[in-house]
């Protein structure tokens, strides 16, 4: 990985609102010590040893260990002590990212050759290095040569880096060109389909009228829900039954009321039965 001969700082640093967060100048001096390191390179990621550090600031190892975890709090560096290993936040948002397509080249090759065993922290270099750098591109012209070998450089590349690490790089790549333009974002997911998907669901809107949910175990609503419905069932039943009893009920008899013609309180076919047996009685007299 190429080191470098000199360093870029733009003048805005002292303005810097995450600079001003720190409580001392030893911090501030600690931060611009990492920046001209000769054992920089242009990635803004590189081991740097601890005593090596507080030599260059001229601090102790227990002084310096308390200053970068106050860098790290207000977001001017990554750093791994078990590598010893720094990242210099927003490296290439400013002065540091390349210029043209040779560039970007070279440092995609120092990606290659990098020896990080820091996943977290490769991902969140390459991701930044990668929208850096398309979003440097943008002030090119549509006709301009280095977009072909912009394209033919980092799509390969951003496919190499996603087989070798999967979810972490895809998440972190996505939230990096979240804070992208639209024309950035329209580069990124034509290099690389599969960061749409990821972009897609990161954007996903939050439900308007979510679900009034229950704890698990909870079913007031269940049984609220099961006794209306029961005293529902039983209204209906209730009713149903007592209009089939009604028209099931046989007709109340009525008492009938016999024609009586006869004085005596005889009734027609009484008076028909006793004239036959009269008119009988005088054929056999007769006889």
């Amino acid at each position: 990985m190429a080191s470098r001969s000199y360093a870029q700082i733009g003048c805005t640093l002292p303005s810097s609102k995450k600079l001003r967060k720190l409580q001392s100048h030893k911090a501030r001096w600690a931060y611009i010590c990492a920046h001209l390191s000769p054992l920089g390179n242009y990635t803004g990621m590189f081991r740097y040893p601890l005593a090596v550090w507080a030599d260059d600031a001229s601090l102790s190892v227990s002084e310096l260990e308390s200053y970068i975890d106050e860098l790290e709090t207000v977001g001017l560096i990554e750093f791994d002590p078990d590598e010893q290993v720094v990242r210099i936040v927003a490296w290439f948002h400013k002065k540091n990212c390349p210029e043209n397509a040779s560039r970007m080249i070279s440092l995609v090759g120092d990606y290659y050759m990098s020896d990080s065993v820091n996943l977290d922290m490769y991902c969140r270099s390459v991701s930044e290095f990668v929208v850096g750098s398309i979003r440097r591109a943008q002030g090119w012209k549509q006709d301009s040569p280095d977009w072909p070998k912009l394209r033919e450089c980092f799509q390969p590349f951003l496919r190499q880096t996603y087989q070798d690490y999967g979810n972490t790089f895809m998440n972190t790549l996505a939230t990096e060109v979240l804070e992208s333009g639209k024309a950035v974002r329209a580069e990124i997911c034509s290099l690389f389909p599969l960061c749409d998907d990821a972009l897609s669901s990161l954007e996903a809107p939050p439900c308007p009228h979510p679900v009034d949910t229950l704890p698990p175990y909870d079913t007031r609503r269940d049984d609220t829900y099961t006794t209306q419905k029961k005293d529902g069932d039983e209204k209906k039943t209730a009713q149903f039954s007592n209009s089939s009893h009604r028209s099931d009920e046989a007709p109340s008899e009525q008492p009938v009321e016999l024609h009586r013609i006869g004085g005596d309180g005889l009734t027609r076919s009484s008076m028909i039965k006793r004239s036959k047996l009269a008119m009988e009685s005088r054929s056999a007299a007769g006889g």
